[in-house]
């Protein structure tokens, strides 16, 4: 019974905590983690989900791509994305369109040295009234 809840909590708070902190730019907290593309199949992708909070009192439009790198290798590029985040709001994964698929389902890979994400473009403009 104990092994299960576990398994239960710790696929629960893979799915739904971001607790891996990436940096703040521009007053804007940037948190990502990694899920599965379809929860418990260990056999989809692994994707990028980020968590972007707006910690000003001002409504900003946020534009980004990720780069991932495999080595000093770029491996894949997303499109640009636009997103507007309200003052003291955040806008969160999947839902969002924040949900970004590393194009494998090796999560050895995708904690190891060799691979890397980053921001190709981040740029925080306030939205004007």
């Amino acid at each position: 019974m104990i092994i299960g809840l576990t398994f239960v909590f710790e696929h629960a708070h893979a799915q739904f905590g971001y607790s891996n902190e990436y940096d703040t730019k521009e007053g804007v907290n940037i948190k990502y983690k990694y899920a599965r593309s379809k929860f418990l199949n260990k056999e989809s992708n692994i994707n990028l989900r980020l968590r972007l909070e707006n910690t000003t009192d001002e409504d900003f439009l946020v534009k980004f791509s990720i780069v991932y790198e495999k080595g000093l290798t770029q491996k894949l590029k997303s499109e640009i994305i636009n997103i507007e985040i309200p003052a003291n709001k955040s806008r969160t994964g999947k839902a969002r369109g924040l949900n970004f698929d590393t194009g494998t389902n090796d999560m050895d890979y995708i904690n190891s040295y060799e691979f890397n994400w980053d921001f190709d473009i981040f740029e925080v403009s306030k939205i004007k009234e």
